[in-house]
């Protein structure tokens, strides 16, 4: 006898009798419909066997169940290598995916880097062609002034890092120092030469010098490296013991090093008062600048000269008949640092020099007002330009409001080439020196003037 449980078949009666094949088909067939493979396992699990020996056909009923369930467990079984199956090749299929999506990402990345490799490509490739039009540019602009011959050995000159070198011996230092410093030179160079027409200790040679070093003796700095042409611009200043200076645009400090060398004397007693006594006042507005100028003063001038005849100053001092001399080092396109800077090189254009020599026009256009009678202005730049060089000369003599003369010397400088107005020192036909141009003015009458309705007026109101 064969029971089936009334929860799973849902039936009123709390067992239900089968006695023959197809009433128990008609409800096993009911039961996959309802409850799905999964439940027959638990409804086989609930049928109850009654063993009778009066009913045959029992026996027949039991082993049809029996028999049907041994199906059905091996449907299950089959289902569930089935299953196993579709899950292996899922496991198999998403292997697939997740390689390929490794592949992809790995793709994704070279296209990324082949993107990135290929606008810096572009970016180089315009930035090549914008500098070689520069370059044509910048040529066309210096074969006008220099023809095309002369030129090309001038770039060559300014490009070319093998030259000579300069160094001035610090007049401050024991002698001891001197000697050692000069003597060490030799050993390394044979070919070391003293500048003979120099006012101050200076050596050449065509290779470079020892780094600075402190004298044990004074704790200031034994030489210091620069241009010879540097030293040319403060000669022609003339400079005397008594000499009120001016540097007006001081930094980095070169060439007030050098205007100290020959206004201070070594020998002399400093006192509470400055009679008779010569003064530089350095001037730089750039307050980065201007603490590099205030350190080689420090580092190569005596601490009892800084108070009474040392001044360094950032608010440019321009008074009416205050200096004996002034040096205008005006800022200027500097061609040599441009050529050998491939950034700076760049932002080069046709109106770059046009623009320095309005800024440096207004410069010593201040400068010549500070200027007493008699005195004398030097005005220098480091560019090769007819621009920032000549031309602001012609400018300042036709428009200053004070009269002032060009002073020409012919002897004396040793290197360079005369311009119109002044002197210049270019490093194809020097040795490499250079480039550095001056021009030397002397104020020679004093008027004080006034600005009216953009005229220029004396006092009295006359023209």
């Amino acid at each position: 006898m064969v029971l089936f449980s009334s929860r799973l078949l849902k039936f009123p009666n709390q067992y239900q009798l089968f006695n023959n094949k197809k009433c128990f088909s008609f409800y096993y067939n009911l039961m996959i419909m309802n409850s799905g493979s999964r439940s027959i396992k638990k409804f086989s699990n609930k049928i109850i066997f009654n063993e009778s020996n009066n009913d045959t056909n029992d026996t027949n009923n039991i082993n049809y169940i029996n028999h049907n369930n041994d199906n059905k467990n091996n449907d299950d079984k089959n289902n569930n290598n089935d299953n196993n199956n579709n899950y292996d090749n899922n496991n198999y299929d998403n292997n697939n995916y997740d390689g390929n999506n490794n592949k992809y990402n790995d793709t994704k990345k070279k296209d990324k880097k082949n993107d990135i490799n290929n606008k810096k490509n572009k970016k180089e490739r315009i930035q090549q062609k914008k500098l070689f039009n520069i370059k044509n540019s910048f040529d066309d602009f210096y074969i006008k002034q220099y023809g095309k011959e002369r030129w090309y050995n001038l770039l060559n000159s300014l490009k070319n890092e093998d030259k000579n070198y300069c160094t001035m011996i610090n007049k401050f230092i024991s002698n001891n120092s001197k000697i050692e410093f000069i003597e060490n030179s030799f050993k390394n160079n044979n070919n070391i030469r003293k500048v003979d027409y120099l006012d101050i200790l200076c050596y050449i040679s065509n290779s470079k010098f020892s780094l600075p070093k402190k004298d044990e003796h004074s704790n200031l700095l034994n030489v210091y490296h620069i241009d010879l042409a540097s030293l040319i611009v403060t000669k022609a200043l003339d400079i005397q013991p008594n000499d009120i200076v001016l540097d007006l645009c001081a930094a980095p400090g070169g060439k007030s090093l050098a205007i100290l060398q020959h206004l201070l004397n070594n020998n002399e007693q400093i006192n509470n008062k400055n009679e008779g006594r010569g003064m530089l006042i350095a001037n730089e507005i750039n307050n980065k600048r201007f603490h590099r100028l205030l350190q080689v003063i420090k580092s190569y001038i005596p601490f009892k000269y800084h108070q009474y005849q040392i001044k360094l100053v950032k608010n440019s001092p321009m008074e009416n008949y205050c200096y004996d001399k002034i040096l205008v080092d005006a800022p200027c396109s500097s061609e040599r640092h441009l050529i050998n800077d491939q950034k700076e090189l760049l932002m080069w254009k046709k109106s770059r020099s046009n623009n320095f020599s309005k800024k440096q026009y207004k410069i010593l256009l201040g400068a010549v007002k500070a200027l007493k009678v008699n005195g004398i202005l030097v005005y220098s730049t480091c560019s090769i330009s007819n621009l920032e060089n000549d031309r602001v000369i012609k400018k300042i003599l036709e428009n200053s409001w004070v009269r002032l003369e060009v002073i020409k010397r012919k002897s004396g400088w040793e290197i360079g080439e005369e311009t119109e107005f002044g002197w210049i020192i270019l490093p194809d036909k020097n040795d490499g020196w250079g480039p550095m141009y001056f021009s030397i003015l002397k104020r020679i009458e004093g008027r004080n003037f006034e600005k009216k309705n953009n005229k220029f007026y004396n006092k009295d109101g006359t023209i």
